[in-house]
């Protein structure tokens, strides 16, 4: 899925995105009967050190992937959500821990 430069908040981001995501699952589940689907995110964080800025790239998948049917398909936000919470507690904790690196932008999400 395409998204646009410079999203930084991960929460306003799947807001602003989720119905798009949905929209393509349910076509594919409608001409394919059955899909499966791998939710990943690419994150670009930096930090400053030295008065210096660091980039680094960090990719959030899920590692399970899921089937979609029409059987399962109303619960694709359930999991979408999930999703979304596991990448935010794993930002959570990287902050908690002191790294001081914080998202730049929102590169990709698959």
């Amino acid at each position: 899925m395409d998204v646009s430069r410079g999203n930084r908040d991960l929460f306003k981001f799947f807001q602003k995105n989720k119905d798009e995501f949905i929209d393509i699952c349910q076509q594919e589940v409608d001409e394919l009967k059955s899909v499966k689907i791998h939710f990943a995110l690419n994150v670009r964080f930096y930090i400053n050190r030295d008065d210096h800025v660091e980039y680094m790239d960090h990719y959030f998948n899920r590692m399970q992937p899921i089937i979609l049917n029409k059987d399962n398909i109303g619960g694709l936000k359930k999991f979408l959500n999930q999703f979304v919470d596991e990448v935010r507690g794993e930002i959570e904790a990287w902050y908690q821990r002191g790294s001081g690196w914080l998202v730049n932008e929102i590169l990709e999400a698959l």
